[in-house]
């Protein structure tokens, strides 16, 4: 009973609560209001992603080309020699096996669903037909879903947090944490706190 006890002090100590509670009450907010308002939640909605897409698509663009080369740099400079592991460590599964669990528990629930009706979104989306063609661009669209420079933000996350946690050995699965060889003790200071809490 003791050793239970004493298990769940340490464990407490080392969760950060603050970055916890304010997502979660930033959530139930949400809810509440789309719950109670829905139609003006909608229109709020509809008016952020009209603006974000009308604004900062270009950028988009850029960002994701940009990281997609950085992926490339990555993979075939000499970074990409790096083994995420202690040295001479084997793999602990087999390179099909890691990248059937990545599939399964990254994309398979969403392919799921969105390979049967992500076009019909689109096409139903009013700001597509001032585009032109319906068919043309809600068949193009995906591509920023589902291609190559998607998939590079979530390499180079991680690569980050896989180097992170096999090669530098930290425990701490937190985007400050990753920040630590610039930020030093200001990890665990006000700069580090709130590179955690605007990850959330």
């Amino acid at each position: 009973m003791n050793e239970t006890h004493s298990d769940n002090k340490k464990l407490a100590a080392r969760l950060d609560i603050m970055p916890m509670a304010v997502s979660l009450a930033l959530i139930l907010a949400l809810c509440l209001a789309f719950f109670l308002a829905p139609e003006q939640s909608k229109h709020v909605l509809d008016s952020v992603r009209f603006f974000i897409g009308e604004e900062f698509g270009v950028y988009y663009l850029a960002v994701g080309l940009g990281i997609f080369l950085l992926s490339l740099y990555l993979a075939f400079s000499p970074f990409g020699t790096i083994q995420l592991g202690a040295p001479g460590e084997k793999p602990q599964y087999s390179a099909f096996s890691w990248g059937a669990m990545m599939f399964t528990s990254g994309l398979a629930a969403d392919i799921l669903f969105y390979s049967l009706c992500e076009w019909i979104l689109y096409a139903n989306d009013p700001h597509m037909a001032e585009m032109g063609s319906i068919q043309d661009w809600s068949s193009v669209y995906p591509l920023f879903h589902w291609g190559p420079i998607p998939w590079s933000f979530y390499v180079v996350l991680a690569c980050a947090f896989g180097f992170m946690l096999h090669v530098r050995k930290c425990r701490k699965q937190k985007y400050s944490e990753a920040c630590r060889p610039i930020l030093g003790s200001l990890t665990d200071k006000a700069p580090g706190r709130l590179i955690s809490r605007a990850s959330h």
